[in-house]
């Protein structure tokens, strides 16, 4: 599962000098996880990791640094929080949340960057989060479920 896999990307990160992605994929794959360049280079997007230039010279990925870390943990709050209720008709899922929420809330969907949603559009309780067709909307609205509980 993914949320597995970017947790595994954060300890390796935090615990390992990685310099280049295929580093990275190497200990991803010496973990159990079948991943491509391709794939770890979209999680590294979502996780917002950076390249830096060490004090020596060399480089190295970083984790962003932990206020945005917090930022995410406000969000993801917000949206356990704010949710009253999620329904799905073909690759729609409608999400309500209590008055002035939904702006915050669909920033933490969005936040989440699963490959199944194309994207969110919040009004004031309400998101519409748009479902690629190959997908299932009710599998993708059970995957919220357990995130907020």
């Amino acid at each position: 599962m993914r949320g597995d896999r970017l947790e595994a990307i954060r300890k390796i990160v935090e615990t390992q000098v990685i310099q280049r992605q295929d580093e990275l994929v190497e200990e991803l794959q010496k973990a159990g996880f079948r991943v491509t360049q391709a794939t770890v280079s979209r999680d590294m997007n979502r996780l917002r990791i950076e390249k830096i230039t060490t004090e020596n010279g060399t480089v190295r990925y970083v984790l962003p640094p932990q206020s945005e870390n917090m930022v995410n943990h406000r969000l993801f709050r917000i949206l356990s929080e704010s949710v009253t209720s999620l329904a799905c008709s073909r690759n729609l899922l409608v999400i309500q949340t209590l008055p002035g929420t939904a702006h915050a809330a669909g920033e933490a969907v969005d936040t989440l960057g699963w490959e199944e949603i194309l994207g969110t559009i919040a009004g004031d309780n309400t998101i519409l989060a748009v479902i690629r067709e190959d997908v299932a909307a009710d599998t993708v609205l059970r995957r919220l479920e357990e995130i907020i509980g």
